[in-house]
């Protein structure tokens, strides 16, 4: 884990990339999953919230705003109407 004081002095702190692109490809592979029911909600949830968690310590917030915006699961059961 890696992290960036913002400015010299500052309290805030950001995160790397190192931390952010693996966790955007993540995002995108359970997606997949879980349209292709691999996966569900909750190993989903458990795995973003965990994320979250990681990434509050840092000032992170239009980043997860960023992040979070585009993205949507929906498992085929419920792109076709069924339940």
């Amino acid at each position: 884990m890696q992290w960036f004081f913002r400015k010299e002095g500052a309290d805030a702190m950001v995160i790397g990339k190192n931390l952010v692109n693996p966790f955007f490809y993540r995002m995108q592979k359970m997606q997949n999953d879980y349209r292709t029911s691999q996966i569900t909600l909750k190993d989903v949830n458990s795995s973003v919230q965990s994320w979250i968690g990681h990434a509050k310590h840092a000032d992170t917030y239009k980043l997860r705003e960023k992040i979070f915006a585009g993205i949507v699961f929906a498992n085929r059961a419920q792109e076709s109407g069924r339940s």
